[in-house]
């Protein structure tokens, strides 16, 4: 997605049927975590063998199913690139948690009310069971010690926000975080192109609308491992500007700044755009 120009080479019936083994088959393991930990949802697998009295009950419960088989083929297609996130951003099992949940939780009751236990407190109870067990990585999230109030590495959202105030409208900010700029800044914001290259000719033939004014970089790029992902890997290009060793003379971004956390983000500028703005 950082490419200019699209790549075929590579690209094979075989590779791609991998890719979507693997991707159906990690979405599988971790069903349990994908449908919120919640122990009615994935018994919504088990109520399809059910026969429900309500017939809309019964058809739209296959409905659900295929949306959910093609939503687990649409995430397989496309992949996870922020794997080890609590929710992953091309993650759509959420949206199916409260039907699952709902299908889960007529099915059990429907089992308890078979083995015709007659006294409220336990059916109480059993509610009240099931819906602890569903919280426990809630209350652990609660409990588990103190966490930050945003994401740090590598968002600082009123850092980011201030990218506002040192660019316009129509002006472009570059980023590893891209989405993070123009959530927080409300600016347009693209990935860090691959090559220093496809940076300039974007920039110089004014194929994106607008100057690229800025390079805003974080943790992101700036924690990845030396050798393997600066130095030589896909941001080797960037690696003098990762690396804060860069002579930018002749390079459009001339002028940077530092910013908080620890000074670990740092923003590139075609000039300086903070030094009257910093009180």
């Amino acid at each position: 997605m950082r490419d200019i120009d699209l790549k075929t080479t590579g690209i094979s019936p075989r590779l791609f049927r991998a890719k979507i083994q693997s991707g159906v088959a990690s979405q599988i393991s971790s069903l349990y975590q994908a449908l919120g930990s919640s122990l009615a949802a994935p018994i919504f697998f088990v109520a399809l063998m059910h026969l429900f009295k309500s017939r809309v009950s019964g058809i739209f419960r296959w409905l659900v199913l295929c949306m959910w088989l093609f939503a687990v083929l649409g995430m397989a297609v496309f992949g996870f690139d922020d794997q080890g996130a609590t929710l992953r951003a091309n993650d759509l099992n959420p949206l199916f948690i409260p039907m699952f949940s709902a299908y889960g939780m007529a099915f059990l009751l429907v089992m308890w009310s078979r083995l015709e236990i007659n006294v409220a407190l336990i059916r109480f109870g059993f509610i009240t069971l099931i819906f602890l067990i569903s919280s426990i990585p809630l209350i652990n999230t609660f409990t588990c010690g103190s966490r930050g109030v945003f994401q740090w590495p590598p968002y600082v959202p009123p850092y980011i926000a201030i990218l506002q105030t040192w660019t316009t409208n129509d002006e472009i900010i570059t980023s590893d975080i891209p989405w993070a700029v123009a959530w927080y800044a409300d600016r347009k914001s693209l990935w860090l192109p691959m090559t220093l290259q496809d940076f300039v000719d974007l920039n110089d033939y004014d194929r994106l609308g607008g100057r690229i004014v800025g390079l805003y970089l974080t943790p992101q790029t700036g924690n990845a491992a030396l050798i393997n992902d600066i130095v030589k890997g896909e941001y080797k290009e960037w690696a003098p500007f990762i690396l804060r060793s860069v002579n930018a003379k002749d390079f459009p971004l001339r002028a940077a700044t530092a910013l908080p956390i620890d000074n670990q983000c740092i923003f590139y500028s075609d000039h300086d755009r903070w030094t009257d703005r910093m009180d």
